[in-house]
């Protein structure tokens, strides 16, 4: 189900852009053509959507989906190489679930459960990126930069429960209702990834410096 998609030139330059902002300890200097505003002050104005999109890099970390890997500086990386997806090897969330060795029945439905809770989790993020989309104002850098971050981190999560899911068949485990929940949590990374697309297009066209 995961589409891999190299970023084009363009889009990434809008986001080194965005990611170089929050990288330079959150004093940016605007990339808009004709302007040359310095911002500053940036984590004291949390946006609704950058408040979902931090809890659930942080939930995804928390519960194991995902390893942490850097922050911001990780996310760089990944960007910069030009890659709109992490493609990194995906195999701790089955050492972390002990995918080889406990009782295949109660690992799939932890790996059931565990996606479909990172698919609720993505629905609410992708829910106020929509309102950011639809309120008609200039789109932030920080809101981009912080929806692609929790992109990144469904995206991981999505493969390392793929991984674990395949060790659990591979045992002989029933994993039907995990495949279903994987797939389910794919589709809704696809919605996400159209999303982050259509917000950058937006920033790239009317976005102006704003914390």
């Amino acid at each position: 189900m995961e589409k891999h998609m190299a970023a084009d030139l363009p889009m990434r330059s809008v986001l080194v852009g965005l990611l170089a902002g929050c990288l330079a300890g959150c004093a940016t200097v605007s990339m808009a053509p004709g302007e040359t505003t310095v911002e500053t002050g940036i984590s004291n104005k949390q946006t609704a959507l950058r408040q979902a999109s931090d809890a659930y890099c942080s939930d995804a970390e928390d519960k194991g989906w995902v390893a942490e890997q850097g922050g911001l500086a990780g996310l760089a990386s990944i960007l910069i190489n030009g890659q709109r997806e992490d493609r990194q090897p995906s195999v701790l969330y089955g050492e972390h679930i002990g995918a080889d060795s406990g009782d295949t029945g109660e690992l799939a439905r932890r790996i059931a459960d565990d996606a479909a809770s990172a698919n609720s989790g993505l629905q609410a993020v992708t829910s106020e990126a929509e309102a950011v989309k639809a309120s008609g104002e200039a789109i932030r850098r920080a809101d981009v930069t912080s929806f692609e971050r929790a992109l990144v981190r469904a995206q991981r999560a999505r493969r390392g429960f793929s991984a674990a899911m395949e060790t659990v068949r591979g045992r002989g485990g029933d994993v039907d209702a995990a495949r279903i929940a994987i797939n389910e949590f794919a589709l809704e990374i696809d919605r996400a990834r159209q999303l982050a697309d259509d917000l950058l297009d937006l920033y790239a066209d009317t976005g102006r410096p704003g914390a």
